[in-house]
């Protein structure tokens, strides 16, 4: 068995009949200081593994997530991802890349300016929302409160797959939205600090996220949004009840918005609803 290590790559070949990571552990160390958002393991030129051997990976996930970083296997050849899929809590667990470049992609996507304050004001943001009247509140906010102004995109993973698999369209979804979000508030000489956070469950990971980042305000910008209505209104919901922080909800004016009639209403619509629950004739 013989390991290499370079860069933000622990290259691994020969044969990995038993658990080499206490081996391999040192060098992975090194590594993760000069790239504490994980690092790669690379099986191209592994030849068998075993049981015990798929155990390195295993063990090397459990103690890298322990440091708040990640690591991705990559480059497994056929007969060894066979053998990784039947290990019992390996497969399940450590998160597979295609390649090298798509490994270093997802690792990118996950490093965040290190936000070290006492409170935030914190905008989520996912695709088809409207961004800019969030970031455009969110910076007034911010400078009121004197507090930093952070954009979080929360990237949802099936639960069919660990938490760390790279999603490589989905990762570069948010990250141009990021850029676009924290490009508007450069336009608005104000500067934003960007987070994406793998989760779950995008109501319960911008729950969470708000108090990681101990926002007093969370600003959610409504558009056309890609959500279904109904996750739509169950986050808005959820927002309200469960945050522990203020909420605002910022919705776009429409770029057309609908033309009112003018006809003469009839006879059976002068009834309408009062805001107070009451009728008005």
């Amino acid at each position: 068995m013989i390991v290499y290590a370079k860069e933000d790559i622990v290259s691994l070949s020969g044969n990995l009949h038993r658990n080499y990571w206490l081996t391999i552990k040192a060098a992975a160390n090194l590594l993760l200081k000069e790239h504490p958002e994980g690092i790669i393991i690379d099986c191209e030129e592994l030849k068998d593994i075993s049981e015990d051997g798929a155990g390195t990976f295993s063990d090397a996930f459990h103690d890298i997530q322990a440091a708040n970083a990640r690591m991705l296997m990559t480059n497994l050849p056929d007969q060894i991802m066979e053998i990784v899929r039947d290990v019992p809590g390996v497969r399940s667990r450590v998160p597979i890349a295609n390649s090298i470049e798509e490994a270093r992609s997802s690792l990118r996507s996950q490093a965040e300016t290190d936000i070290n304050v006492s409170e935030s004001i914190l905008v989520p943001l996912f695709s088809g929302m409207g961004y800019q009247e969030a970031v455009s509140i969110g910076i007034d906010l911010a400078r009121v409160n004197k507090a930093p102004l952070v954009l979080l995109y929360c990237l949802e993973v099936g639960r069919d797959l660990p938490l760390g698999t790279p999603l490589p369209k989905m990762e570069a979804e948010g990250r141009a939205l990021l850029e676009a979000a924290a490009e508007e508030a450069l336009q608005k000489h104000a500067t934003a600090l960007t987070h994406m956070e793998r989760v779950r469950d995008l109501t319960e990971g911008i729950l969470q996220q708000a108090d990681d980042h101990k926002a007093i305000y969370t600003v959610l910008g409504i558009d056309s949004s890609d959500l279904q209505e109904h996750r739509l209104m169950h986050l808005i919901e959820n927002l309200m009840q469960r945050s522990k922080c203020n909420v605002v909800i910022s919705r776009c004016p429409p770029d057309n918005p609908p033309v009112l009639p003018t006809r003469k209403p009839s006879m059976t619509s002068r009834r309408i609803r009062g805001t107070s629950g009451g009728t008005a004739k």
